[in-house]
């Protein structure tokens, strides 16, 4: 089973997990290093200008028209998107 907890790492690589998990034996764990200035954590500008806001959003819808969602696409149900483990 996969599950992704959040911890924080020391300068001395000490790992303290910011999410309280329950372990039965030894498990293996990948560790993935996030960078600060990583775009997740980067604010886009607010648009303020209604004609570029347009645009931007003209340009999202084309984009979005362009590549539709196959048809047979996998399709999730409430239940299967929030099923617990």
């Amino acid at each position: 089973m996969l599950q992704t907890v959040e911890a924080e790492i020391a300068v001395d690589g000490t790992v303290r997990l910011l999410t309280p998990i329950k372990v039965t034996k030894p498990t293996r764990a990948l560790v993935t290093l996030l960078d600060e200035a990583s775009p997740a954590n980067i604010i886009p500008p607010e648009i303020t200008d209604p004609a570029e806001r347009a645009r931007v959003i003209e340009e999202l819808v084309r984009r979005m028209q362009a590549n539709p969602i196959p048809p047979d696409a996998l399709y999730f149900t409430r239940e299967e998107l929030h099923e617990r483990r």
